[in-house]
């Protein structure tokens, strides 16, 4: 999304992807990676509930916003086990 170095050089910026693209590749494409498709990856019913809550919605954020979005909670399996 950003391919931004630490030091602020842009990288291959023909290679950037868009914010759901990426959250596509961390969830349903990983879920489909590992033949997990049919139990992980998205959030609907008879699926396992592995999901965070955010402070920000990454999709209305702008790339260079994303870094700061923190994570406020972790559930896996349906279970709280994180929470800021």
């Amino acid at each position: 999304m950003n391919r931004i170095s630490r030091t602020g050089q842009s990288i291959g910026p023909e290679q950037r992807i868009s914010i759901w693209e990426a959250l596509r590749a961390v969830t349903c494409e990983a879920a489909y990676q590992y033949g997990e498709e049919d139990s992980k990856g998205q959030i609907r019913e008879g699926m396992r509930a592995d999901l965070v809550i955010l402070s920000a919605d990454p999709l209305a954020s702008a790339p260079q916003d994303l870094r700061d979005i923190a994570v406020l909670e972790t559930i896996k399996d349906g279970e709280v086990v994180f929470r800021a």
